[in-house]
C-alpha cells in the first residue's frame, strides 16, 4: 500500500479554541473531540489533531488551497480583526504573498483590488528597479460624484495612492472657471489600501486634481448651475431669484407654462434680471 500522511498533532494552550479558530478561517468543522485531542479533517483525510500545551514552539502548515477559497479564508480573516502577515518571520503585517504580472517573480503584495497588480514594499521596489532599470512608478487615482450639481451642492472626491500607504497627505486642488493656476483647497490623509476621501463645495464649473510629493492624479470636472428659487407673492404675479458665484444682473429669465394638451411647456415671458 501506498504511505499517506494519517494526522500530525498540533499543540495550543486552547485545543478547542484553537480548533475553532482554524476551522473557521478554512471553512471546515472541528470535532467530534477523540481522545484528548480537538481534531480537524481536511479534505485529503490528514487529520490536525490539537491539543494542550503550555510550552511549545512556533510551527509552519501549509494547505493548498483554491483562489476562491483563499479569497474566502482571507477576507474571514481581515473581518474578524486577525493580524497576519506575508511571511512566516512576521514581517510585513496586513500583506500576502503574490505572483504579479510585473515582473514574473514571486513577491510580497496586496490582493488584487481591480487596480495595476504592482507591489511597492521595500523588496519588490529593488527587484523591480534592478530588472527595469528604475523603480515603479506610483499612481493616484482621483474620481468625483455628483458631477453636475446646483450651485451650493457639495462633491465628494474618492481615489487611491497605488502605493497603498496609510497616513499619505493629498493635496486637493481646484482650478474654477476663469482661473488659468490651481490652488489647494484641502489635504486629506489616506487611509486602509491608499484610499482617500475629501468633501468639496465648487461654486462655479471647477477642475479638480490630487497631488502627493510628484504623483498628480488625473483630472476631474465638476460642473455647477445656478440655483433658482421662483415664488408667487400674489395672483398671477412671480419672483425669480438666482444664487451663483457671479452676477446674472443683465442676464435674460424665461418664465414657461406646460400645456397639458401639447404636452410641453410653452414660453409666457421673457424678463431681465
Amino acid at each position: 500500500m501506498s504511505v499517506e500522511l494519517n494526522h500530525t498533532i498540533i499543540p495550543a494552550r486552547d485545543r478547542w479554541a484553537s480548533a475553532k479558530f482554524l476551522a473557521d478561517i478554512l471553512n471546515l468543522e472541528a470535532g467530534p473531540e477523540w481522545g484528548h485531542f480537538a481534531p480537524i479533517r481536511t479534505a485529503n483525510g490528514v487529520t490536525l489533531d490539537f491539543a494542550d500545551r503550555e510550552d511549545f514552539r512556533p510551527q509552519h502548515y501549509a494547505f493548498l488551497v483554491s483562489e476562491a477559497e483563499f479569497d474566502a479564508a482571507l477576507a474571514r480573516i481581515r473581518a474578524g480583526g486577525v493580524r497576519h502577515y506575508a511571511t512566516p518571520r512576521r514581517e510585513r503585517p496586513g500583506e500576502i504573498n503574490q505572483r504579479y504580472e510585473i515582473d514574473g517573480f514571486f513577491t510580497n503584495g496586496w490582493p488584487s483590488t481591480g487596480a495595476p497588480r504592482v507591489c511597492y514594499c521595500e523588496s519588490c521596489r529593488r527587484l523591480y528597479e534592478k530588472l527595469g532599470g528604475a523603480p515603479p512608478a506610483e499612481t493616484l487615482t482621483l474620481a468625483g460624484k455628483p458631477l453636475l450639481l446646483v450651485y451650493g451642492g457639495r462633491v465628494t472626491l474618492t481615489g487611491t495612492l497605488s502605493n497603498q500607504k496609510v497616513g499619505e497627505n493629498v493635496e486637493v486642488l481646484a482650478t474654477p472657471c476663469g482661473q488659468s493656476a490651481a490652488t489647494k483647497v484641502t489635504t486629506v490623509q489616506t487611509t486602509t489600501g491608499g484610499a482617500f476621501t475629501a468633501l468639496v463645495q465648487p461654486l462655479m464649473n471647477t477642475v479638480y486634481t490630487g497631488k502627493v510629493k510628484n504623483t498628480t492624479s488625473p483630472t476631474v470636472t465638476v460642473k455647477v448651475r445656478p440655483r433658482l428659487r421662483l415664488r408667487k407673492p400674489a395672483a398671477h404675479r412671480y419672483s425669480l431669484r438666482v444664487f451663483a458665484a457671479q452676477s446674472f444682473a443683465g442676464k435674460y429669465a424665461t418664465f414657461q407654462r406646460y400645456n397639458g394638451t401639447l404636452g410641453r411647456w410653452i414660453k409666457v415671458k421673457r424678463v431681465l434680471l
